[in-house]
């Protein structure tokens, strides 16, 4: 039987540790004539609090040292219980832990620590045959899942954190690991809607949310160096401007053959894409042969379609270290001066669709290729003045919402 409206499921005398053990089971011959009062009180639909639920786990009950005791393990206790009880037990079970997770929520931050009591709820989860990773990423919280609405009540500005004792969001991704595309794409519509930039960036470099690809994590390891992304509105109301930070840029794009940075900005989720084109793409045959280097422009999932006109721009760095090593020596000889590098021009690769784009990452992409710029093969060669001495590459996307005009205006 589903509890009906439990009370207050958070009390302040919830333990912070595993639930503790319960009394020894009697020998099996003797059971069907033996209540455990514990037990009772777990699968009872008037549990009054936590507490008296967490501190009835049977998980810890079904490792009695009786040598008569059910069998090691959640396995034991099932032998005990008729099948139609089994069911309602899971059912109510399930019914308390998903009503802690809604106090959890609604309280946040600032609540209980939600680290612990997801711990027991786990433990109550696998003795009952409950999956608490998939109550966690369940539709079943208002139509949404607990993790939509943790995104949704979490303050900005807090640093995400999956070690922090009372960081909810946090413990929901580690307790609800692997998360499935359904939790995902949950996740993105809430960062969207709350339009959090800063935390949906926080979620991409979070191993439960965005995991490196295998070849990823062989190359950036052990430095666990990230994509860094920043995004910044323009003055005008569909303009932005989006600046990337990408580590071993040329050894990345070689041997994984494409970087995928994703982002917010004017109320959409883009992705924007490094790759070599393959002769298995069609859809850049027309832009880029085969072994070239493109990059691509979509909206994701939950955006609103619109054109848009936008280029990629990437600067000579070397020009920049030796402006600002000029800068810091004022006092230089004028031959050393004139003995700094000539300024190279940006390469400029310009993306526009004039018609509207819809959120289809796989189909529906505006792309160009390096080629069109006389200076983008540099970019391809060992000591390229446009890479960073750390291998990094910095570049700025311009973008401006609508169809594009005869120039390439963003601000």
């Amino acid at each position: 039987m589903i509890l009906p409206s439990p009370p207050s499921l958070i009390d302040d005398e919830l333990p912070p540790d595993a639930p503790p053990a319960y009394d020894d089971l009697p020998p099996q011959a003797d059971a069907p004539a033996v209540k455990n009062e514990k037990t009772e009180s777990a699968l009872s639909p008037g549990t009054p609090s936590a507490s008296t639920f967490l501190a009835t786990s049977p998980a810890s009950a079904v490792s009695s040292k009786s040598p008569t005791s059910p069998s090691k393990g959640a396995e034991g206790i099932w032998a005990w219980i008729p099948s139609p009880a089994r069911t309602r037990a899971a059912a109510e079970v399930r019914a308390t832990v998903l009503g802690l997770i809604r106090e959890l929520i609604k309280r946040g931050d600032t609540g209980p620590p939600a680290r612990s009591i997801l711990s027991s709820c786990d433990d109550v989860c696998h003795a009952y045959r409950l999956s608490l990773s998939s109550i966690l990423q369940d539709r079943c919280v208002e139509g949404h899942s607990a993790m939509y609405w943790a995104v949704i009540k979490r303050r900005k500005g807090v640093e995400l954190s999956t070690d922090s004792p009372t960081d909810v969001l946090g413990a929901f991704l580690t307790f609800g690991a692997p998360l499935l595309p359904v939790a995902l794409s949950e996740i993105r519509l809430a960062c969207l809607q709350k339009a959090d930039q800063a935390l949906f960036q926080q979620l991409r470099q979070s191993p439960s949310f965005a995991p490196l690809s295998g070849k990823d994590d062989m190359l950036l390891s052990p430095s666990c160096a990230r994509d860094e992304i920043y995004v910044e509105d323009i003055a005008s109301e569909d303009a932005f401007a989006v600046r990337f930070r990408i580590p071993m840029f040329q050894q990345r794009l070689r041997v994984s053959k494409h970087i995928s940075l994703e982002f917010i900005a004017r109320g959409r989720l883009w992705s924007f894409r490094f790759l070599i084109a393959s002769a298995d793409n069609y859809k850049l045959r027309p832009i880029a042969e085969p072994g070239s280097w493109v990059v691509t422009l979509s909206l994701l999932e939950h955006s609103a379609p619109t054109a848009i006109d936008s280029r990629l721009v990437i600067q000579d760095v070397s020009t920049h270290s030796s402006d600002a090593a000029s800068s810091s020596q004022p006092g230089q000889s004028p031959l050393r001066s004139a003995r700094v590098p000539e300024r190279r021009p940006p390469i400029e690769v310009r993306l526009k669709s004039a018609e509207d784009l819809a959120p289809d990452t796989y189909e529906n992409f505006i792309a160009a290729s390096f080629k069109k710029n006389s200076f983008a093969d540099r970019l391809q060669y060992d000591g390229s003045p446009y890479i960073g001495s750390d291998g990094s590459l910095d570049a700025t996307l311009e973008a401006r919402l609508g169809k594009p005009g005869l120039e390439c205006v963003i601000c």
